[in-house]
């Protein structure tokens, strides 16, 4: 159980860089798999929502 929290914080922290340096689809890759080992991990469905809205709001930019 240590384990899996230790990965559930790892892929979480991970995603949070990752969002850092504007790499927003590899962050949501990070925060589904924090999801995949705890479904109820609120802070990486928020963060995963906030990742989607970004690159929504990327591609809208661009196509204007």
């Amino acid at each position: 159980m240590e384990q899996q929290g230790q990965l559930i914080f790892k892929n979480h922290n991970l995603g949070f860089t990752l969002d850092k340096l504007n790499k927003y689809q590899e962050a949501i890759e990070c925060y589904d798999k924090a999801i995949a080992i705890n479904p109820k991990f609120d802070n990486a469905w928020n963060n995963k929502g906030s990742q989607s809205l970004k690159i929504i709001i990327q591609d809208w930019h661009y196509k204007i």
